[in-house]
């Protein structure tokens, strides 16, 4: 804490001081809060500082020891200020201040007892050796702490020296008892027992100072005050004690010790006694009417007089209503208190009752308590019936204090308080009388009644505890009459009911499912009889078909709902008869019935659900009837077998009902009586498969053939089989659907029937060499692969495959060579890269033997030049990012393009036109000039199918002038428009989309 001006905490700290009496201690007749405001001692100047105020010094009690004393000296105008003095006391460093030892100060006093010189702290190190001390001294001013001036010391603490000898503990007492012996302690207490003089006499002439610590042996040393011995002329040393100073009466102790050459020592004790007050008897008596009784407390003394008599009273366990009554003297020395009701909240019960004396010395001390009972009268309490309410009265009652209003508490015992109403009572001569009325409650049955007197303090006091009862309605008997299944209704009727006038209705909840999620409340109407029915409905009950439970219950005229019984009702359907015929006898179509159904509350419609059983339920289907009966297609399962037939009603909710179920098979599968190959022919790589005398019950609806050479089943084909005109089925089958492989062909054969039901009929293979057969393999667009397989039988030394574009004659010709492939086949690569046009390609292959030129073969194909190939390949790009939308195309163009400066012409690689080249550089650089981007999106509008047209032209200069610029026309519909995204991109504040001719931005020549 730091340093503080002492005014400002002073001036916080006086203006919130008060004497209050004890929280145990309220005023006897009139409690009173008393406060008193300290007078703040004349400081003239703001910024005093405590430590101005409080001198702190050390002073050694025992150089050899090590023994040291903190005295705390105050300003003595300020010492009253001042709550407590503490020294926080450590050794080894500063930063060691969290191992502290805090210790408080005690007072010592001047020779007369009366006044405090100084404060002090007795520090006795523990250890021996060279020991530097820290002190933190600090006041206190109310709770506020002030930290003073830190200080520290060294002192030593001597080891025992070994050549003197040890002093033992005889000898030591030896020298006390000789010191003992050579002097004298009296302690008198004078007539009044107000002071006590202390007299020490034969004490040595070297005790340059005595003291003589005083406390009572009650609580320990909590009242211990150090007074400083006045040496008189005799040379005794001598004290007068105020007994106002300490705490207690009873024993007290005296200890002498005297200074001598700076140290501290024990010389003697003796101790006196402090009489207790008495009192001879205590009495309480009866309560009057004002509500007050009166204690008196007789035979009350203390020798040293008498200051006040206090009386504390209570009733409450944890004293929350105690009141300390002072009493006050009659002339017959008779001391009383009168003790009032209300301070008490007029509770009723044992008042504990204590008396305590404070005698002259201001010492309190308890001399005895009795016990007082305060009580009711419970009173007379009735109860009587009036149709559908009852009469409370209560007479002859009373309560501490007098009853400022009666309650009754009732509530039906069912369900505990659920239900419970506070009846006000109306007040009639002695009596108290209310009505309780039965709608107010939840339940018929046993009542509870409590009765309650409210005091003059508010107070609730139970009185009286009571019941009453009232004869709950009872069903005789729960029947069905009146069951229509085809409707889907019946009756709950409830008959044979006692104490009918206390039910207020009846109530049947119906269900049908096990978690009750088509329950319905129904109210039940009474009849002339007395009797209640209830009409239901399986409408309402989400037409479902089983057995209904109905509960009854009356809710009676406290609208307490009682479960009365119960029944229920079978509402099923009955299943009927379900079949299944072949309605041609060909295994196409089955026709399921179901007759006799009956369905409680009708049927929506009949449903069928068919399947095979060969994979489960893959095939099932639902078939709807009408009238009862359904088409089954086999067609729709294609699977032979066994059947599953199983009928459903429809509810009109939706719900579907089981009905019954069947089976039926179809085992007709298809035939054939032969699967052969023939005209195989290795030059052109073919080979016809023919399928004859298929049986088909059900009809022939395809006749499939898969084909294939690889081990791995990898150049499987499934051929579909053309039907002949004398009944029989075929198929060609090429290489080239086989990866071009040679060798033996595995062939099968299926023939779906008009059932999709599909069947394996036969299978054959063929064998087939290759002899001068060419195949075309495409790699691309614009590049295919030619392979010659066998060609001339094996003999050859090399292979050419002349190629040329159709377009202008063989003006293009390249003559590839070809290479030897390890299966013995040549191939060579063309690429449209390497000639002038695309469209229609023609390559012979010629094989080289012994010198001779021995021609194979021709084949032709179509391929895209080079140039078209790249461009078409960027521009399906851009249509996957944007889609096939003219403006989307065109401000791709403006947003993934950036100016470039460029040659005004540049000249495209071979193969390339300028606007291809252009558009080239647009898709893969994404910069160019005004061209790049006009070619760009001429390239993009004509795959949209566009007419559009790439223009080379001039502009209008802002200078003056035309410069050369680049730009697209699209025309449609009659008119042309101009698109120029460079333009959009470099001037975007203006539309240079889809101008009218005539009607631009810019100013075009071309």
């Amino acid at each position: 804490m730091k340093r503080k001006s002492v005014l400002a905490i002073l001036l916080s700290t006086a203006l919130t001081v008060s004497t209050v009496t004890p929280v145990t201690a309220v005023a006897a007749e009139e409690p009173v809060l008393q406060t008193s405001q300290e007078e703040l001692p004349a400081i003239t100047d703001v910024g005093t500082e405590v430590n101005d105020l409080v001198d702190v010094s050390l002073e050694q009690t025992d150089e050899a020891a090590g023994n040291f004393r903190i005295v705390f000296t105050p300003d003595k105008e300020m010492a009253d200020q001042f709550t407590k003095f503490t020294g926080k006391i450590w050794i080894g460093s500063e930063q060691d201040v969290k191992t502290a030892e805090v210790k408080e100060a005690v007072p010592v006093y001047d020779f007369t007892g009366q006044n405090i010189e100084k404060y002090v702290i007795d520090v006795e190190p523990q250890k021996e050796g060279e020991l530097h001390y820290y002190i933190q001294p600090s006041v206190f001013i109310g709770e506020e702490e002030i930290e003073l001036e830190r200080l520290e010391t060294t002192v030593v603490r001597e080891a025992a020296k070994e050549e003197a000898a040890p002093v033992s503990e005889e000898t030591q007492e030896a020298e006390i008892e000789s010191r003992s012996s050579q002097m004298e302690i009296t302690a008198s207490v004078n007539a009044s027992e107000k002071s006590v003089q202390i007299t020490a006499s034969g004490v040595e002439g070297e005790i340059s100072k005595v003291q003589f610590p005083v406390w009572s042996e009650q609580n320990g040393q909590d009242d211990i005050v150090w007074y400083a011995g006045v040496k008189q002329e005799d040379g005794t040393w001598t004290v007068s004690v105020p007994v106002k100073n300490h705490k207690s009466t009873g024993n007290y102790a005296v200890h002498v010790y005297g200074i001598k050459d700076g140290k501290q020592q024990f010389l003697k004790a003796t101790s006196f006694s402090i009489s207790a007050p008495t009192m001879e008897h205590m009495s309480a008596g009866e309560i009057s009417s004002n509500e007050s009784f009166r204690v008196e407390l007789q035979g009350v003394s203390a020798v040293s007089g008498v200051q006040k008599v206090m009386v504390p009273v209570w009733s409450q366990k944890d004293q929350s209503d105690l009141v300390w009554y002072e009493a006050k003297k009659a002339a017959s020395g008779t001391y009383y208190a009168d003790v009032k009701l209300k301070n008490h909240q007029y509770n009723e019960g044992t008042y504990s009752i204590h008396a305590y004396v404070t005698d002259e010395n201001g010492i309190q001390s308890f001399v005895g308590g009795i016990e007082k009972s305060v009580s009711k009268t419970a009173g007379n309490y009735s109860a009587e019936e009036k149709g559908d309410s009852w009469k409370m009265t209560l007479s002859d009652a009373s309560v501490p204090g007098g009853i400022k209003s009666i309650k009754y508490a009732v509530w039906s015992e069912k369900n505990g308080q659920d239900d419970i109403v506070w009846y006000e009572s109306e007040k009639k001569g002695g009596s108290y009388t209310a009505e309780v009325k039965l709608k107010n409650h939840k339940s018929l049955g046993t009542y509870i009644v409590h009765v309650y007197a409210e005091n003059k303090a508010g107070k609730m006091i139970i009185l009286q505890a009571n019941t009453f009862s009232v004869q709950s309605p009872k069903a005789g008997n729960v029947e069905i009459t009146s069951k229509d299944i085809n409707k889907g209704t019946f009756t709950v009727k409830v008959s044979g009911i006692t104490n009918s006038s206390a039910v207020r209705e009846v109530l049947v909840p119906v269900w049908c499912a096990a978690d009750q999620s088509d329950i319905k409340w129904y109210t039940a109407s009474r009849q002339s009889d007395g009797s209640y029915e209830a009409e239901v409905n399986i409408k309402n009950h989400k037409y479902h078909a089983g057995t209904y439970t109905a509960h009854i219950y009356f809710k009676d005229i406290t609208g307490d709902m009682n479960f009365e019984g119960s029944t229920s009702c079978e509402m099923l359907f009955k299943a009927g008869d379900l079949s299944v015929k072949d309605t041609d006898g060909t295994q196409k179509r089955y026709q399921a019935s179901i007759k006799n159904a009956e369905i409680p509350g009708g049927a929506k419609e009949i449903c069928f659900a068919v399947w095979s059983e060969t994979g489960g339920q893959d095939d099932i289907v639902w078939y709807t009837a009408k009238n009862g009966t359904a088409n089954i297609e086999i067609k729709n399962h294609k699977t032979a077998g066994k059947y599953n037939v199983h009928a459903y009603a429809v509810a009109p909710n939706g719900d579907m009902i089981f009905l019954k179920g069947t089976t039926f098979n179809v085992d007709a599968m298809p035939g054939a009586s032969s699967v052969q190959a023939s005209n195989i022919d290795g030059e052109k790589g073919t080979f016809n498969v023919k399928i004859s005398d298929i049986l088909a019950p059900a009809g022939v609806s395809k006749v499939e053939v898969p084909v294939w050479c690889a081990g791995d089943q990898s150049d499987i084909k499934w051929y579909t089989a053309n039907k002949n005109s004398d009944g029989t089925y075929s198929v060609d089958v090429e290489v080239k659907n086989h990866k071009n492989h040679f060798g033996t062909y595995q062939v099968h054969a299926y023939v779906t029937m008009e059932n999709g039901i599909r069947g394996f009929v036969g299978a054959t293979t063929a064998s087939i060499s290759a002899k001068n057969y060419i195949a075309v393999e495409t790699i691309d667009a614009s590049t295919v692969k030619v392979t010659v397989y066998n060609p001339n039988s094996g003999n050859v030394e090399s292979v050419e495959f002349p190629t040329w574009s159709e377009t202008g004659g063989q003006d293009d010709i390249v003559w590839y060579q070809g290479t030897r492939n390890r299966d013995g086949s040549w191939s060579a690569t063309i690429s449209a890269d390497k000639h002038q046009d695309g469209g229609k390609f023609i390559t012979h292959v010629y094989a080289n033997y012994q010198g001779q030129k021995i021609g194979i073969g021709a084949v032709s194909y179509n391929l895209v030049s080079g140039a078209a190939a790249r461009v078409n390949k960027h521009v399906n790009n851009i249509y996957n990012q944007v889609g096939r939308d003219l403006n989307a195309c065109y401000w791709w163009c403006v947003n993934n393009l950036s100016y470039q400066t460029l040659p005004i012409h540049v000249t495209p690689p071979a193969g390339y036109t300028r606007d291809q080249w252009y558009s080239i550089m647009a898709f893969e650089q994404h910069r160019g000039n005004c061209f790049v981007y006009a070619a760009a999106f001429y390239q993009l509008a004509k795959g949209l199918g566009y007419d559009a047209q790439y223009v080379e032209g001039q502009v209008g200069m802002a200078a003056g002038g035309y410069g050369p610029h680049g730009w697209v026309i699209i025309r449609m519909n009659g008119a042309s428009y101009i698109c120029d995204p460079e333009a959009q991109d470099e001037i975007g504040r203006y539309n240079f989309y889809m101008q009218p001719v005539g009607n631009t931005v810019l100013q075009y020549k071309w």
